[in-house]
């Protein structure tokens, strides 16, 4: 379990899935950063305030039949840097 939820802090997290998020699909991570990356992935990213929040959203994920990359917890200014990354490329 992350320390920094245990002291109720929100983490910065970047989930990574394959191909990219239609449109439509976008609402259901109200609240998220939603990109697409020249590499046929998609990037959600946000703050999360918990695991239960987490766990929502990859349920979500899952419920819409799309497979997962990745997932990370990183603070915002690493994330701004591997976007602008993986749109120069």
């Amino acid at each position: 379990m992350n320390e920094n939820w245990l002291a109720g802090s929100p983490q910065h997290i970047t989930i990574r899935i394959h191909g990219h998020l239609p449109d439509r699909y976008v609402a259901d991570f109200e609240g998220m950063l939603v990109s697409r990356s020249g590499s046929g992935e998609t990037v959600i990213s946000g703050e999360v305030r918990d695991q239960a929040q987490l766990f929502g959203l990859l349920i979500r994920i899952r419920d819409l039949g799309i497979p997962l990359l990745a997932i990370s917890c990183c603070n915002p200014q690493n994330f701004t840097e591997e976007i602008n990354n993986d749109e120069n490329n």
